[in-house]
């Protein structure tokens, strides 16, 4: 999954690992000193690997969304919530 925060130009990515997707919203892991607020609008792209069931090849899904919560996730980083706030664009 990559990241970026739209209010903060330049826009910065981040790779990340996603935790749980669903069809309204998102939940990840962001490590060190990074952090979204709540509110924040942020674009997203996450790799999907191709699996039994849902697809034989890789593809991509886009969007963007808003954060609804970050919570502490131990010493160093934090999880992140983020609501979809239009139709995800998917490229299989």
């Amino acid at each position: 999954m990559r990241v970026a925060d739209d209010e903060t130009p330049p826009r910065q990515t981040r790779p990340l690992w996603t935790c749980d997707v669903s069809a309204g919203g998102l939940y990840f892991h962001l490590t060190g000193d990074e952090t979204f607020g709540n509110g924040d609008e942020i674009t997203f792209e996450l790799a999907v690997p191709p699996g039994e069931g849902y697809s034989v090849c890789e593809g991509r899904i886009s969007g963007r969304g808003n954060v609804l919560r970050t919570e502490s996730s131990g010493k160093s980083g934090c999880g992140v919530a983020v609501q979809f706030n239009e139709p995800l664009s998917l490229d299989f």
